[in-house]
């Protein structure tokens, strides 16, 4: 996460203190870049955690898994950020819980809030 929107974050924390004890930061989703065979095995294990997506949050609820993207103002981008990081955690991690997408922002348009919803995006405005 960026500064500004670990301020955005900060802030949503503190309207819902109750999920700091289940949530995982930066989480790393993905295969990353094509790794060379003749490279070192730390040096492959760097290039891989380095070019691999990060999801800014994964929340871990009895019932489901939330992944949460952070953004001063949702658009496009999340959107596509957080579709994308559905497919690849269910690749990645292999869960049988639901998965359930939520942007926390500052600001989101009504034609983008419209379009979240549609895809059943759930959106945070702080």
């Amino acid at each position: 996460m960026s500064a500004r929107d670990g301020e955005i974050w900060e802030k949503y924390v503190q309207e819902n203190p109750d999920i700091i004890d289940k949530v995982t930061y930066a989480v790393r989703v993905g295969n990353g870049m094509p790794l060379e065979k003749n490279w070192e095995p730390n040096i492959q294990k760097m290039a891989k955690e380095l070019s691999q997506k990060r999801i800014d949050a994964v929340v871990e609820h009895a019932d489901h898994i939330e992944i949460i993207e952070v953004k001063p103002r949702a658009s496009f981008s999340a959107l596509g950020q957080l579709l994308g990081y559905r497919q690849l955690y269910v690749e990645y991690y292999k869960t049988g819980k639901p998965i359930r997408l939520t942007v926390v922002c500052e600001y989101v348009s009504p034609d983008d809030l419209k379009l979240f919803q549609e895809h059943g995006i759930l959106v945070r405005e702080v």
